[in-house]
């Protein structure tokens, strides 16, 4: 199943631009896991989803962060909803 987001937001600059669409996807996930310089959503604090670049994981916990060094933080793997096909 394909989702479109529009983007909100730099943290992502340069990849990901303010008011760009992309185009996700969940059913890689359910096969194989996250790896580092996937670019995924995830649940957020309450009904928000983010996009981040995971940088590391460990024990099911992905250390991501914004290629503008904006948000970074530890995501559980239950909290990973879709990877990043491409920008539109």
């Amino acid at each position: 199943m394909l989702n479109l987001y529009k983007v909100s937001g730099n943290s992502m600059n340069p990849a990901l631009n303010d008011g760009e669409y992309i185009l996700s996807e969940k059913l890689s996930y359910l096969f194989t896991k996250p790896k580092v310089s996937d670019i995924i959503i995830f649940k957020a604090l309450g009904d928000k989803n983010l996009v981040k670049r995971i940088k590391s994981e460990k024990d099911n916990q992905y250390f991501v962060e914004g290629d503008n060094q904006g948000f970074s933080g530890l995501v559980d793997r239950k909290l990973i909803l879709e990877k990043l096909l491409f920008k539109i």
